[in-house]
């Protein structure tokens, strides 16, 4: 009865035993590999979202508020195509369930993290956070809910990075 009794508790950040910064820093190296990727593709996707008719400022904020690459990208061709908002919420939200998996694979590992941590964390999965987390957990045999903080905030960081420099390249560029 005293688990449930924890997860109605909120969560106190500064008791997390496991959310060191050797940790934090370990896993922003393990993401560097994923922002080599990302900062290339959200240029692209910041190209894309602009010449369909959104603002820079439009195409920042999906970018922090939405983070899924295939679903920005397949959000901003439909904007341009005129599709409706719950026909676009639609398509992304069925194009993301396999996120709710991913989540639930890598926040049981991380039980005893508070939940409200957890929840917090599950909003950092993408198919490569996910990988590069799966592997690193593999090998040492548990998940680091701050090494996993470290992988996917400096996954999320490169593409918002990407999304400016693409805003900031297209914008830049002339027109026909």
């Amino acid at each position: 009865m005293s688990s449930v009794k924890d997860c109605r508790q909120p969560p106190d950040i500064g008791k997390l035993r496991d959310m060191d910064l050797k940790e934090f820093k370990k896993g922003l190296v393990l993401s560097i590999s994923v922002m080599t990727g990302y900062v290339p593709v959200a240029i692209a996707y910041a190209a894309t979202a602009l010449s369909t008719g959104l603002t820079p400022w439009q195409t920042i904020a999906m970018s922090l508020f939405v983070y899924t690459g295939a679903g920005q990208m397949a959000a901003v061709v439909m904007i341009g195509q005129g599709v409706s908002l719950a026909g676009i919420t639609t398509a992304v939200f069925i194009m993301n369930l396999r996120h709710v998996i991913m989540s639930t694979v890598v926040m049981e590992r991380m039980r005893q993290t508070p939940l409200g941590i957890r929840v917090l964390l599950s909003l950092g999965i993408t198919d490569e956070v996910f990988a590069l987390e799966t592997a690193d957990s593999s090998a040492s045999g548990s998940s680091n809910a701050a090494c996993f903080a470290g992988i996917a905030l400096g996954a999320w960081g490169s593409w918002v990075l990407g999304t400016c420099l693409g805003c900031g390249i297209s914008t830049m560029m002339p027109r026909n």
